[in-house]
């Protein structure tokens, strides 16, 4: 069985090799995908989640796998941070977040995009300095979460940054807060210092 061949409508995410060559089907760009296949935020999801982080002139928004950019342009827009970077490996989702940003003027200095290895920070041609990064947000399946868990500990144990994910809980680690939007869960954490989690069973939660 050869799986169900990518469609190709204008206007639309159309993942392709590295080499720009089209995949065969949709089950070969999923086998391609070190973390998880790209699934749009809802905007009032993605507007929930800066919300329940507390986002705000004072942050540096970071948001890994970011897609078309749409979080990252929303933490500008609306909730004003201090500078937002969208990190993404997938070259074709890049180029919709640069052909936005492009059509802005004067563009704005305090947002870019990366192509980033996640899992791999030493293989990235760009220095990506997660120190400044106060808000992360992020949209990927559990399985992936625990992929990218060391890198999330290693780096914002006891930094006090607010780290949002959607969909999927982070297993091991104490939400502050958890509520559900359009459906979907979203966790807030942040990771205390050697990562020694307090449990909570009083953690607040909010159906709706």
């Amino acid at each position: 069985m050869t799986g169900v061949p990518v469609k190709k409508n204008a206007g639309v995410f159309h993942p392709k090799k590295d080499d720009g060559t089209d995949f065969d089907s949709f089950d070969d760009y999923i086998a391609s995908v070190p973390l998880s296949p790209w699934v749009p935020t809802p905007d009032p999801v993605a507007r929930r989640m800066l919300q329940i982080a507390d986002a705000d002139v004072d942050d540096v928004h970071f948001d890994l796998g970011s897609g078309d950019g749409r979080l990252n342009f929303m933490a500008l827009d609306v909730f004003k941070v201090k500078k937002s970077v969208g990190l993404e490996l997938d070259i074709e989702l890049l180029k919709m977040s640069e052909d936005r940003l492009s059509k802005r003027w004067p563009k704005p200095s305090n947002l870019e995009f990366i192509r980033t290895d996640i899992l791999d920070m030493n293989k990235n041609s760009e220095h990506v300095d997660l120190t400044e990064c106060t808000v992360l947000t992020m949209f990927f399946v559990e399985d992936a979460l625990q992929k990218i868990k060391p890198l999330l500990e290693e780096n914002f144990a006891g930094t006090g940054c607010r780290i949002v994910t959607n969909g999927y809980p982070m297993k091991g680690w104490k939400p502050k807060w958890k509520e559900f939007v359009l459906g979907l869960p979203i966790f807030l954490y942040e990771i205390p210092e050697g990562c020694m989690w307090i449990d909570d069973p009083d953690a607040p939660q909010v159906i709706g």
